[in-house]
């Protein structure tokens, strides 16, 4: 799928506006500002190769911020890989000032704040990528945001060189062929910033499920986390989830309870937590039930919650 925006068929008083709040704000979840009045060019190009979006801009000066309002505008987690052909981009991470210039590439992430200028007309490819997947890929990612890396040489410089073809080739790409292209840049990806952990390769299905125990311990609270809620969180289907789990011996419900019960058993051994409830505490960890809550946590503990908390402050 490939969609044009250019600000250029609107009136010049409406330009920057659209730019700001619909192409901007609604899908990288930045604000967008600016000191000047008047025309404001802008063309931006998106294409989807699988769960990779490729988006091919052309910017005026301005400036963009994330702050906790944007972050909490969406649930949605990704890494953008910005690829710069013209220009530069002045960036804080989180207090980490530095610059990318054309021939570099930068990440910045969904989950941290920035604050960015664009002092001159920016050129470049971004790739937006889902956060969790890329991360089981390669978690050194998390050590490289806001790092300019150069794209003239190693995995960098075949990346430019693939995103450059797939761009180039996209009408041509059908069905399977544009998700393998997607996987292919997401492994190019991992291979320009390092693999990190123990190097060892990961094939796609052990990637998505490491992906998904990540998406699961961070939404354990939520009780609609199931296999339906997981599939369209990571674009699957609820029966291919269901299998990267039962290849490993352990299906995905009883993975996420036992992961709740282990989280509940937490809290009620903590003596700062004594003045929360148990129905609290099972709630809070993504029961809606009592009784199978009281059941499960029998079955993983030996003990009642009222009992186990109890000897567990004894002991504390």
């Amino acid at each position: 799928m490939k969609i044009v925006h250019d600000t250029a068929v609107l009136p010049a008083d409406q330009q920057f506006a659209f730019y700001r709040e619909v192409l901007c704000s609604d899908f990288k979840k930045l604000r967008a500002e600016r000191d000047a009045d008047g025309p404001y060019r802008a063309r931006i190009v998106y294409e989807t190769f699988g769960r990779v979006v490729a988006i091919r801009t052309s910017l005026p000066r301005h400036r963009v911020v994330r702050d906790s309002r944007e972050m909490a505008r969406t649930s949605q987690e990704h890494l953008f890989v910005h690829m710069l052909r013209g220009g530069g981009i002045e960036h804080d991470h989180r207090g980490v000032p530095d610059r990318a210039a054309a021939g570099q590439m930068v990440l910045s992430d969904s989950t941290r704040s920035l604050h960015a200028v664009i002092p001159d007309r920016l050129e470049t490819v971004t790739l937006a990528l889902p956060r969790a997947e890329l991360l089981a890929r390669a978690p050194a990612f998390q050590e490289r945001i806001g790092v300019a890396v150069d794209l003239g040489h190693g995995a960098a410089a075949l990346l430019r060189a693939f995103v450059r073809a797939a761009t180039r080739h996209s009408a041509e790409l059908e069905g399977t062929a544009r998700d393998r292209v997607g996987d292919q840049l997401c492994d190019l990806l991992a291979a320009a910033y390092g693999a990190g952990g123990d190097d060892r390769p990961r094939s796609l299905p052990d990637a998505r499920r490491e992906a998904i125990l990540a998406h699961i311990d961070a939404h354990l609270s939520d009780p609609r986390l199931g296999a339906d809620s997981v599939a369209t969180r990571f674009g699957l289907s609820p029966r291919y989830v269901g299998k990267l789990f039962e290849a490993g011996g352990v299906t995905l419900g009883e993975t996420v309870t036992a992961k709740r019960i282990g989280a509940a058993g937490a809290v009620l051994g903590d003596p700062m937590a004594r003045g929360r409830t148990i129905a609290e505490i099972a709630y809070a960890c993504g029961f809606s039930d009592l009784t199978t809550f009281n059941r499960r946590f029998r079955q993983a503990f030996g003990a009642t919650p009222r009992d186990y908390r109890a000897a567990a402050l004894r002991s504390a």
